[in-house]
């Protein structure tokens, strides 16, 4: 079971893709364009149901982040940076997620409630906000687990390029589209996790050879 928990990783791709998908491409950013997006159930539901996919996403990541650091780092303190760095890569995407579908939960609770141009953009744009902080914030955990997994003798040596791959597309996840490079980073390693038996040496340890008996 602990071996397939690596799957959580390609889960989150999956989840986070068709949450984005679900999500689309917003309202627009004219207030008439905003009004009548609202106005329809249709869109709201899209909106909430990409709140809920990205959400199952978040929890999926979280997951990942735990065994991936398990798997591949063993120095206590870089298993520290890389946790606490995955830790806020997730929060942040739970709270950009949310900032998404503000609008459209109001919407749908208050029924009459009037969405103001104003406010919906800043909202939506603090919610981008928090995906790219998010996304910056993940970068050492990338970066630590790739290169330790590496090191360690669990995972081939081409992780850890596409761990700096992944790196600068998450620097420039401004752009939407590096994240690409991201994405097929954790597909990768959660695939990785399941085909590759677990190292049970330490290539870097040094290994103390038994003193010959003295009689």
């Amino acid at each position: 079971m602990r071996r397939w928990a690596g799957l959580s990783g390609l889960g989150f791709v999956v989840s986070f893709t068709l949450g984005a998908t679900l999500y689309g491409g917003g309202a627009g950013s004219r207030q008439q364009e905003i009004t009548a997006y609202y106005a329809s159930l249709g869109s709201r539901l899209h909106q909430i149901e990409g709140f809920a996919v990205l959400l199952v996403a978040s929890v999926l990541l979280m997951f990942y982040v735990a065994v991936l650091r398990r798997r591949t780092v063993r120095d206590a303190l870089m298993g520290d940076v890389a946790n606490l760095s995955g830790a806020a890569a997730v929060a942040f995407l739970m709270l950009a997620n949310t900032l998404w579908a503000a609008t459209a939960f109001t919407v749908q609770i208050q029924g009459s409630y009037q969405v103001a141009a104003e406010s919906h953009l800043l909202i939506e744009d603090a919610a981008f906000i928090c995906l790219v902080t998010g996304m910056a914030a993940g970068i050492p955990w990338v970066l630590v687990t790739s290169f330790s997994g590496v090191r360690n003798g669990e995972l081939p040596g081409w992780f850890a390029v596409l761990g700096v791959i992944a790196m600068v597309g998450q620097a420039l996840a401004y752009w939407y589209l590096p994240l690409i490079g991201f994405l097929l980073w954790v597909a990768a390693g959660s695939v990785l996790l399941v085909v590759r038996p677990r190292s049970t040496t330490n290539p870097s340890a040094v290994v103390a050879r038994p003193r010959a008996a003295v009689h």
